[in-house]
């Protein structure tokens, strides 16, 4: 098969693995400060930029729909071995509300105003497939 001309490489479908625990995540309440100035939000902000309009899908371990996202989140599906688009390990819901969140939940979020989709491709335990996370890109 290698000596297709199309094909590069053919690697393993290897596990991928959380490399956190949730409950060694940091403390919130220090965040609020520092989302916004990592990634220079505040200097789109005062450009009148907010991100309104503008659709992202979130590739993780699901999206919970919290009242930060207000109706935003239109659509969800999982990738997985089970149909449930729900996010026990809650790293999803994390990464959507820094994304997204309007912060009447997350008060460390960039409050931005937009949230497409949400792609569950990882267990309750934040495990997953690398052909899981290509799946949900195609």
């Amino acid at each position: 098969m290698l000596q297709l001309r199309a094909i590069e490489s053919i690697s393993i479908d290897a596990p991928v693995l959380a490399s956190a625990e949730p409950d060694s995540f940091p403390d919130v309440s220090t965040l609020q400060a520092i989302y916004p100035k990592t990634v220079q939000a505040s200097d789109v902000w005062d450009q009148g930029i907010t991100g309104e309009g503008i659709g992202v899908a979130v590739i993780d371990t699901g999206v919970m729909q919290v009242k930060d996202f207000s109706g935003r989140l239109v659509a969800q599906k999982s990738f997985i071995d089970t149909s449930d688009t729900s996010d026990r390990y809650r790293h999803g819901t994390h990464i959507a509300g820094v994304i997204g969140g309007d912060s009447w939940s997350s008060n460390w979020s960039v409050q931005g105003k937009y949230i497409g989709v949400a792609l569950r491709v990882a267990d309750d335990t934040g495990q997953t497939y690398m052909s899981d996370v290509i799946t949900a890109f195609e």
